[in-house]
């Protein structure tokens, strides 16, 4: 039996998120296997992919913990406790914060997500230490597993990590049914976007070409799934582009987002970095015809017959993509077609399976 240390980090800073979400559905699949067992060193989150499996329920919980630090900096010492106690055989942080380097003593294997801080220092604030923790693990970390090829190239790119030291394992998303339901005011027609918006994300440019399309197109809108509320920044960028009134946003349930994504015209990712881009695999599994811009992981996920791709600092580019979509009825069923076919390829078994064979591995050559 092969015992497996997690901790606390991402389920402590993420309420959802695909690394959150990719933990715990690592944790469920070991709970089911008979030659693996884990420990997940939360005493309590309020995350929504874990939040049974804390060792404070919920419901107690929530009257304990009512602040945000105060619930990291529990489950920090919760999850010092679970190293300390020494009863497991590899440890897998959640996230980057090096805190278990004086105490850990057994292997321990670190997922590298993305490199954006590393390739994008100016999106973040100059007191941001994610860098710089991040570093510290690399380069102490047993193995490591990245989420792409194109993200262990750019891992290598900045740090001397041999090939036989990373393993590249894409993840993977539940291929069973899915669920749906109603949601409300959900316009007729729409493009969809979904996540965060800032910086790297290249929002701006997605403005800037839906905003063309829509002076011809009036009972087309742009609906914003998941991601902050808007700033002012962006409501001003929204109304100077003057799609103020034909942009919606939305912070969905699962079941929601399934729906959003089924009932749009096209799902649109225009961000210039992505370490993998799990919103892909989404809108392929709903049946949603997927644009994307021609960086870094994109290609390598969709492969060439499941998306359309775009010049990411082509607004023009973007306009030509978003209206072959939106006026060509057998294009769009050729992408969606694609899609479905290209998802089998990312089980969330395979991922799963790939990750325990690591360990394993690990464990073997330690």
């Amino acid at each position: 039996m092969i015992r497996v240390q997690f901790d606390h980090q991402i389920f402590s800073l993420q309420k959802y998120g695909g690394i959150s979400r990719y933990f715990a559905n690592l944790q469920n699949y070991i709970d089911q296997s008979a030659d693996f067992e884990q420990q997940n060193g939360v005493l309590f989150t309020t995350n929504y992919y874990l939040r049974q499996n804390g060792l404070i329920p919920l419901s107690i919980g929530s009257r304990i913990f009512k602040r945000q630090r105060k619930i990291y900096r529990w489950n920090k010492r919760y999850s010092v406790a679970c190293l300390k106690f020494n009863s497991y055989d590899i440890f897998h942080p959640s996230y980057y914060d090096p805190y278990f380097l004086p105490i850990n003593c057994k292997p321990f294997v670190l997922t590298v997500h993305d490199m954006i801080h590393e390739l994008f220092p100016e999106n973040f604030d100059k007191n941001d230490v994610s860098a710089s923790h991040k570093k510290a693990c690399i380069l102490r970390a047993k193995h490591i597993i990245a989420i792409s090829n194109h993200t262990k190239k750019d891992l290598q790119r900045f740090f001397d990590i041999p090939d036989d030291q990373i393993t590249v394992i894409h993840h993977g998303i539940n291929l069973a049914p899915v669920q749906y339901c109603t949601v409300s005011n959900l316009p007729k027609r729409y493009i969809l976007y979904v996540g965060e918006r800032a910086g790297y994300k290249n929002f701006k440019l997605l403005v800037e070409a839906f905003s063309t399309i829509a002076k011809a197109d009036p009972g087309l809108y742009l609906v914003l799934a998941g991601g902050s509320t808007l700033t002012i920044q962006e409501n001003a960028l929204l109304t100077d582009h003057k799609i103020k009134e034909v942009t919606l946003q939305i912070t969905p349930s699962d079941n929601e987002l399934n729906t959003i994504y089924k009932s749009a015209q096209c799902f649109v990712f225009p961000s210039l970095y992505e370490g993998f881009g799990l919103p892909v695999l989404e809108a392929f599994k709903n049946n949603c015809a997927v644009v994307l811009s021609d960086s870094s992981c994109f290609p390598e996920i969709a492969g060439k017959d499941a998306a359309l791709y775009f010049d990411p600092h082509s607004v023009h580019s973007l306009i030509l993509q978003l209206q072959l979509i939106l006026y060509n009825p057998d294009k769009k069923a050729d992408l969606i077609k694609h899609g479905r076919e290209k998802l089998l390829e990312y089980s969330i078994e395979r991922c799963v399976r790939k990750t325990l064979n690591t360990y394993k591995t690990i464990i073997n050559d330690f």
